[in-house]
């Protein structure tokens, strides 16, 4: 019974321990994509964002509608356009921004889905992949709108 007695307050401490260390990433997750960087998921070296400028591709997605297996979906889906002035109303689009370790050279891509309402982007969903299978389309938009596509 003795050592019974102190299982709540073991429960209550291992329960803080797990909120300040959600806490403590959280807070680093955000202050690294404030500075435009992200932990490698290779060698944990940091990345760089890789270009200046962020892709756009318009989805052929609405407003309330939602898709699945997000992966193969932007794969398949995603049209470069240059600016958000050519984004139709009520359409979804997604901002994807490259971003390569400094240490072992990986790349990854970190799409932002988002609706235009209005003149500001209300925010859907946000997904990071591996860069290959999406370098077709990043090559596609760079030959539509190279660096002067405006966004």
């Amino acid at each position: 019974m003795g050592a019974l007695c102190y299982l709540p307050e073991v429960i209550a401490a291992i329960s803080a321990a797990g909120a300040v260390y959600f806490v403590i990433s959280l807070a680093r997750a955000l202050i690294n994509g404030m500075r435009g960087t992200a932990k490698c998921p290779e060698c944990r070296g940091t990345m760089h964002k890789e270009e200046r400028y962020p892709y756009l591709f318009l989805l052929p997605v609405s407003f309330g509608e939602s898709y699945t297996d997000a992966e193969n979906y932007l794969k398949k889906n995603m049209a470069p356009i240059a600016s958000t002035a050519e984004i139709p109303s009520g359409r979804r689009a997604v901002r994807a921004e490259v971003y390569i370790c400094e240490t072992c050279g990986a790349k990854q891509v970190e799409f932002t889905d988002f609706l235009l309402v209005r003149g500001n982007e209300d925010y859907r969903g946000s997904y990071t992949f591996a860069y290959e299978p999406f370098a077709s389309r990043m090559e596609e938009w760079k030959i539509m709108h190279g660096a002067g596509g405006r966004v």
